[in-house]
């Protein structure tokens, strides 16, 4: 009876890590639709990386009461924002003031992104603000980043507008 209760110990523990690990699975993408619904949309490069306040995310994470191997528990290893630059509008009118992006390479239940001086992004300023996050005034989605269409659309505007 002692294998039975710890074979079913273990099948429950598997099961809950799996039902969990599978939850945390980002749904794909379809840029199409996401540049459709968007308000702007716009090819940019990025001039800035700002690292986020860790210990202040830590602190977060704890008063959630998110310990270490729980979901969302990497999440402040790296993040911050990122100022971009528009190089070409593809739809809608890019705003004037400074273009920052909130960004995480750990992010909980998603694709993480991590930029980098002179990257260029497909970013946007979705039709529901939510998706922006709080500091940033326009989204970069890292899912949207392989498409085959718009890794075309980096590619030319990196040829067309080269890092100074």
């Amino acid at each position: 009876m002692k294998t039975f209760a710890s074979g079913t110990a273990a099948l429950v523990a598997a099961s809950l890590f799996a039902t969990s690990a599978l939850a945390c699975v980002p749904m794909p993408r379809d840029t199409a639709a996401e540049i459709e619904q968007a308000r702007t949309v716009f090819v940019g490069r990025v001039t800035a990386v700002e690292a986020g306040d860790v210990a202040a995310c830590r602190a977060g994470l704890a008063r959630a009461r998110i310990e270490p191997g729980m979901p969302g528990a990497t999440a402040c290893e790296a993040f911050g924002r990122a100022t971009l630059e528009a190089l070409h509008t593809v739809k809608g009118e890019v705003s004037a003031a400074p273009l920052t992006v909130n960004w995480n390479a750990h992010p909980l239940c998603y694709v993480g992104w991590t930029p980098t001086f002179g990257q260029t992004v497909l970013a946007t300023v979705p039709a529901d603000p939510r998706f922006i996050g709080d500091g940033g005034n326009v989204a970069v989605d890292p899912q949207d980043q392989s498409d085959v269409m718009v890794s075309a659309l980096l590619d030319l505007a990196s040829k067309v507008h080269p890092v100074p």
